[in-house]
C-alpha cells in the first residue's frame, strides 16, 4: 500500500513539474504555462472582430494539446496556441491584452493589410485559459515567426514564438 501511495505522489509531482511558471510578474500575477503548440478546440461562438484578417474571433473550449512544439506546419486548418493559468494569491478579474504579431503583413481577401491582431479580454485569476490561431484561409499561410504576447497593466507577462514552416 505504501508503494502505491508513493507511486501516486511521484506521478503528481512529475505532472506538476512539467508546468512552467513565467519568470515575468505583474504585481502579484504570474503565468503558469500549461502547454503550447499544435492543438484542437471546440468552437463555441464566433464574434465579429474588425481588427483581424478574418474579421472574426472564435470563443472556444476544450483545448487539447496534440503536440508541444514551436514549429507549426503551414497547412490549411492547422491550429496552434497556448494554454495557461493566471496565478494570483487572490481570486480577481484582470484585463489582459493579447497580441498576435505576424512575420510580415497579411492581406485578406478584401485587400486589407494586418501586421498584428490585438484585443483585450477580462480574465479571472487561478483559472485555465487558452488562446489559439487557426490557419483557415489561404492568405494566413505565411511562413516565419508568429509571436504571441500577453500584457497586464501594459506590462508584458508572457511571450511565445511559433515558427510556421
Amino acid at each position: 500500500m505504501k508503494k502505491i501511495i508513493f507511486l501516486l505522489l511521484s506521478l503528481v509531482v512529475l505532472g506538476c513539474s512539467s508546468q512552467k511558471e513565467s519568470a515575468n510578474r505583474v504585481g502579484d500575477i504570474s503565468l503558469i504555462d500549461l502547454g503550447y503548440g499544435i492543438c484542437s478546440v471546440n468552437i463555441d461562438q464566433v464574434q465579429s472582430m474588425n481588427n483581424s484578417p478574418s474579421g472574426t474571433h472564435h470563443i472556444s473550449s476544450n483545448f487539447y494539446l496534440i503536440e508541444q512544439t514551436n514549429t507549426i506546419p503551414m497547412e490549411m486548418g492547422q491550429r496552434f496556441g497556448v494554454d495557461y493559468l493566471l496565478k494570483s494569491p487572490d481570486f480577481k478579474e484582470v484585463q489582459v491584452e493579447i497580441v498576435w504579431t505576424f512575420p510580415k503583413p497579411i492581406t485578406n481577401d478584401k485587400g486589407e493589410s494586418f501586421n498584428e491582431v490585438r484585443y483585450v479580454n477580462n480574465k479571472k485569476t487561478n483559472q485555465d485559459y487558452h488562446e489559439t490561431y487557426a490557419l483557415n484561409s489561404q492568405y494566413l499561410l505565411v511562413p516565419g515567426e508568429w509571436k504571441y504576447e500577453m500584457f497586464v497593466q501594459g506590462q508584458k507577462l508572457y511571450e511565445r514564438s511559433f515558427q510556421l514552416q
